[in-house]
């Protein structure tokens, strides 16, 4: 098992489908498969209403009126920048060097529905555990840095437990497997 876990960790067994043109195919297919696949992208707005189970529907009808602030997301919030950089799944996660040379113009523009709805669930979500955390947490000033840590802690509970986060750690061995 643990065995398993570090390979798939460090990305997996690469398999050679007969060399570089046809992975690059296989890739961008898996992308734009993704990508422009409605029930992919209506899946954000019902993970809005699951959330429901773990924060006051108080929170979250409160917060969908409030614009978001994605920037402030992914700063306090570790899961939204690495869903930002593109990895919506385990087989469709960009390279790292693409992740900082932006390279991937196809992938980002196959995956533009889907992180606009994420962008807008989550920033939300996050809206709503910043109000849940202020009548929570009387005693720490909004604003501050140790505000923010609550509401990550709490955002990224909630995350895990209501959105579609496919990542080795997030997924049973079994799930893994072919």
């Amino acid at each position: 098992y643990f065995r398993d876990l570090m390979t798939d960790i460090n990305g997996g067994i690469r398999v050679d489908v007969g060399g570089e043109i046809p992975r690059w195919l296989i890739s961008r297919y898996k992308s734009a498969a993704m990508g422009w696949n409605l029930g992919v992208v209506l899946q954000q707005p019902t993970s809005y209403l699951r959330a429901g189970a773990l924060i006051d529907s108080k929170y979250l009808a409160k917060a969908l009126v409030k614009k978001g602030d994605w920037e402030k997301v992914k700063k306090y919030a570790p899961i939204a920048q690495w869903k930002d950089w593109g990895y919506f799944t385990l087989d469709v996660g960009r390279q790292l060097k693409n992740v900082f040379l932006g390279k991937e113009v196809f992938v980002d523009k196959t995956m533009a529905l889907i992180s606009e709805a994420d962008n807008f669930t989550w920033t939300r979500l996050w809206n709503a555990v910043e109000l849940e955390t202020k009548d929570r947490h009387p005693s720490v000033k909004h604003g501050t840095e140790e505000f923010y840590e609550i509401c990550a802690e709490r955002f990224s509970e909630i995350i895990d437990r209501t959105q579609v986060v496919d990542t080795v750690l997030h997924r049973t061995a079994i799930h893994r497997s072919k």
